[in-house]
């Protein structure tokens, strides 16, 4: 009796462990062509009663040496990450596509898995992991039924603590902002997400988030989401203004809109008026944002084609990011493309070699080399294949502030003559002042003076035959006539000067 008994407990106990082990299978399923030389394939899967194993692999039909793949998203459920090794979600793989292979662990009780974006194609794929549930053995000895869990009908909840909204509604003139609160659940939390980006979430249901802000609305939806796939969400608006105060407003500061439509031309602006290590450039923000709306509504272009940057986050390396060869400009341009650059802040030259040099935020002007070349951006723009390149400096290189501050510590004046023999001809360049001249600054204006009467020319008041067109020619006889005669007043002496290899070239039609 006892040796039949001792047979049964064994059977029983084999019979639960082979039901466990898990189990290997060798599939080397094509799952599809993902590109244009590229196949994907289902290696194999293991399976046991608690997970499963995908492994998969990437296959070139034909080596070309150009071959790509990548896969944005893998999840099941509700957007719920699953564990994986061997590749980086949204990494562009240029090389090796042969060797790349990966897998994913899944725990049982999901029966699909994503897959999104892969490959050069984009495709999203779905594999059915029930079908494989036939891997393992079947258990036929029931023990006891195991009872019912009770549904877990109950939702979380969601209290926000930042930021404090008014009608569902919050105003900020930040670039971002930590999005704080608190979410709960009778069963317990799986995870918070902010607009379907994973949430900071600790032990006691508190949460946060950064969000980078664009101009204008920014939808937010909260997401909260318990163990048993209940869900909760909570939605606001938040609207980044960026405001001038009425007050602060001159005669120019309202860009004229014309019927212009400029989809492919693109622009940098920066404007720097508080530095790290030099004096403040006055009213330099008001100058770079008003050029962008004239861009915008007057030049016609697309609001998401200008890169705009200023104060701390005009950076020598945001210089290098879009000047650079290949930089957001090289990127972003096309032989079709009209490129746009306007600069206000402080320049300064080498005391070695009196070479030119715009200065970041974060560059000490009395380190000049360590500022970004004028020579090296005129070279590299001037590579851009492009229906045509304007830059525009509000900037001199005497030393000197706009309001007459010495930028150097020894408080010894250089100056500069840049050749215009030095600028590509194939570039239109501005220039607020010539030899150790100071770009000053117009504070009844609120703007440098170079660009108060750029904008002004823009007014139309460059137009001198009222042809509704306003060329680089005449735009820089309205300039040296109206520059130089106010900066007279101001007992100082600036002119203004133009690069260009054709004067009759039109810089704006309205």
């Amino acid at each position: 009796m006892k040796r039949l008994i001792f047979t049964i407990i064994a059977i029983l106990f084999l019979s639960n462990v082979l039901a466990q082990t898990p189990k290997t299978v060798i599939l080397n399923k094509k799952l599809g062509s993902i590109g244009d030389y590229v196949d994907f394939y289902l290696s194999k899967v293991t399976i046991s009663s608690n997970y499963y194993d995908l492994h998969f692999h990437f296959i070139e039909t034909i080596f070309v040496g150009l071959d790509k793949t990548k896969i944005d998203n893998i999840y099941v459920g509700n957007y719920q990450q699953v564990s994986i090794s061997g590749i980086a979600l949204g990494r562009l793989y240029t090389s090796g596509v042969n060797n790349k292979s990966f897998s994913v662990r899944i725990d049982s009780g999901f029966k699909i898995l994503h897959l999104t974006g892969v490959g050069m194609n984009n495709k999203n794929i779905d594999i059915n992991l029930s079908e494989f549930d036939s891997f393992l053995p079947k258990k036929e000895t029931k023990i006891q039924e195991i009872a019912t869990k009770p549904k877990d009908y109950e939702k979380p909840n969601i209290v926000l603590n930042n930021p404090t909204l008014s009608d569902n509604l919050f105003r900020t003139e930040e670039f971002s902002i930590i999005i704080k609160g608190t979410a709960s659940d009778n069963k317990g939390l799986f995870q918070v997400y902010l607009n379907n980006e994973t949430a900071s979430l600790k032990s006691n249901g508190q949460f946060q988030k950064r969000i980078k802000l664009k101009i204008g609305k920014n939808p937010i939806e909260i997401k909260a989401i318990d163990i048993n796939d209940n869900e909760t969400t909570k939605e606001f608006l938040i609207i980044r203004d960026e405001i001038i105060e009425e007050e602060e407003f001159s005669d120019i500061d309202f860009a004229f809109e014309t019927s212009n439509n400029k989809p492919n031309a693109i622009a940098v602006i920066f404007g720097i008026e508080e530095y790290q290590y030099a004096p403040n450039v006055s009213n330099a923000y008001n100058d770079a944002e008003i050029m962008r709306e004239y861009l915008i509504s007057t030049f016609g272009l697309k609001r998401k084609n200008i890169y705009f940057r200023y104060n701390e986050r005009a950076t020598k390396g945001e210089f290098e990011k879009v000047f650079s060869e290949n930089g957001w400009i090289a990127k972003n341009a096309d032989k079709n493309a009209e490129i746009y650059v306007f600069y206000a802040g402080h320049g300064v030259a080498s005391t070695d070699d009196k070479s030119a040099y715009l200065i970041p935020n974060d560059i000490d002007p009395n380190y000049a080399s360590t500022g970004y070349s004028l020579n090296e951006l005129y070279q590299n723009l001037s590579k851009i294949k492009s229906k045509s390149t304007t830059i525009i400096l509000d900037a001199c290189f005497s030393g000197v502030s706009r309001e007459n501050e010495m930028l150097l510590a020894d408080s010894r004046p250089v100056s500069i003559k840049v050749k215009q023999g030095s600028i590509p001809r194939n570039l239109n360049v501005f220039t607020a002042s010539s030899g150790s001249e100071i770009s000053s600054g117009y504070s009844q204006k609120l703007h440098g003076l170079f660009t108060y009467f750029f904008l002004k020319g823009l007014n139309k008041n460059a137009d001198i035959n009222n042809d509704k067109k306003i060329t680089y020619g005449e735009m820089e006889d309205y300039l040296k006539e109206n520059i130089a005669s106010q900066a007279r007043k101001m007992g100082r002496e600036q002119n203004p000067q133009l690069h260009t290899d054709d004067k009759s070239k039109i810089l704006l039609k309205y």
